[in-house]
């Protein structure tokens, strides 16, 4: 197009858009998430147009934090086979098991097709149909050997050559979202504590010693700490808004007032916006209390051990020496939970890791503890028992348990699991 003159700009720039479709495109946009320019974590935009007959007068949006959005998808928990993840009509990841959780992102996250994560034979197909059909479900087949990390962890049986997995899937209303819950059969319930009561000689005290003012306070290596008593940490798994709990500070109010729910026998307070079953749970483990404190007097591997502690599928954690925990902590996501709870009934340990706490190198064992009533298998757990051992120690025990390493040779241990490290012998 060539302009003459400027008195017919108007008119000649305006049949630009006689090809456009002449329509009102009124619907909800939702973006990608995407890290927040005013430093407010990682968000998406909520976005529709506004009309006035046939007249565009603009656009309004909303920035909702994505830790938000994705709370119930990201602390779903129907049973320990299951689990959910996000993705829009495209295929592309908002939430899924193997990524971190939004409030902990640090980096922006990566716009993945789901077939990346859910990388197993016959998922193709499902992504198709999850993607051309707005509601439905499909069984598929799985080598054992092909099968994901996720998926290995939730196994009750790994004698088999094959396992199912269970997909369902729903458009969510009014969205470009789709909510999908997969299955690793056979389904495995989450077994829960029920009516129980404090433990008499227990003592309640939860892991906020900054907040509390505990004279008998002091540092065990680098983190604030008591040897008087355990303490009790709920992560935000045990609220019922997660994100809520990790998006306000804690007072010493509330503390008080968790305090005071979780220790009272007579169920006449309040609940302070904690899962009906984390109550129960912090009682359970309450009687665990004597014994802890018996041993740390007693147990002659005590110059061995950091700490002692156990955590419940809702996310309560009792630990001692009693230690401040960072709040974003969630024991169920740590390797010694999830290892145990796949292998129920056995002793588990996790290779080498830096401890957080200042203790140099530690390698955690951790057990099972089920009900009197149910089996050793996965999801009849209803907790899982830790101890922090330093590598010193597991060192010794190698030294102990195989003679060899005494020798001059130079002859080395690998220990093959899910993962391998070499320790040197003398």
């Amino acid at each position: 197009m060539v302009l003459n003159q400027l008195s017919n700009l108007e008119t000649s720039v305006g049949r630009f858009y006689i090809n456009l479709p002449n329509r009102m495109i009124d619907l909800v946009r939702f973006s990608l998430p995407y890290a927040d320019p005013m430093g407010d974590g990682f968000i998406m935009t909520v976005s529709r147009p506004c009309y006035f007959g046939n007249l565009l007068l603009g656009v309004v949006g909303v920035d909702v934090n994505l830790a938000y959005i994705l709370e119930d998808v990201t602390y779903y928990q129907d049973s320990l086979a299951s689990y959910t993840f996000l993705i829009d009509n495209k295929g592309y990841t908002l939430m899924h098991p193997s990524l971190t959780r939004p409030y902990l992102m640090t980096e922006p996250p990566l716009h993945t097709d789901i077939i990346h994560y859910e990388n197993i034979p016959g998922f193709p197909v499902v992504r198709q149909n999850i993607l051309g059909l707005p509601l439905g479900s499909q069984v598929i087949a799985v080598p054992v050997n092909s099968s994901l990390s996720w998926h290995t962890n939730r196994l009750r049986d790994n004698s088999k050559d094959a396992y199912n997995v269970s997909y369902a899937w729903k458009l969510v209303q009014d969205t470009s979202f789709i909510l999908c819950i997969v299955y690793v059969q056979p389904e495995i319930p989450v077994k829960q504590l029920k009516n129980l009561n404090t433990a008499p000689s227990s003592k309640l005290l939860y892991h906020r010693l900054d907040l509390l003012g505990q004279p008998s306070s002091c540092l065990h290596f680098k983190q604030l700490a008591t040897v008087e008593s355990p303490t009790v940490m709920l992560s935000a798994g045990s609220f019922s808004s997660p994100y809520e709990h990790l998006s306000q500070p804690e007072t010493k109010r509330m503390v008080e007032h968790y305090t005071a729910y979780l220790s009272d026998n007579t169920r006449l307070i309040a609940n302070p916006g904690l899962k009906s079953s984390v109550r129960n749970e912090v009682m359970a483990t309450s009687h665990v209390t004597d014994e802890w404190m018996t041993l740390m007097e007693m147990s002659s591997l005590n110059c061995y051990i950091v700490r002692r502690y156990i955590a419940t599928p809702s996310g309560v954690l009792r630990i001692y020496p009693g230690s401040l925990m960072d709040k974003a902590f969630d024991p169920t996501r740590r390797q010694w939970y999830q290892h145990a709870v796949a292998n129920p009934g056995l002793i588990t340990f996790t290779g080498p890791y830096l401890d957080v706490g200042g203790a140099g190198y530690v390698v955690t064992i951790s057990h099972t503890i089920h009900a009197s009533s149910s089996q050793m298998a996965p999801g009849y757990a209803v907790a899982v028992m830790g101890i922090d051992f330093t590598l010193r120690y597991f060192y010794k025990v190698l030294l102990d348990l195989l003679p060899i390493c005494n020798q001059d040779k130079g002859h080395k241990i690998r220990l093959v699991e899910t993962r391998f490290f070499t320790c040197p012998c003398r």
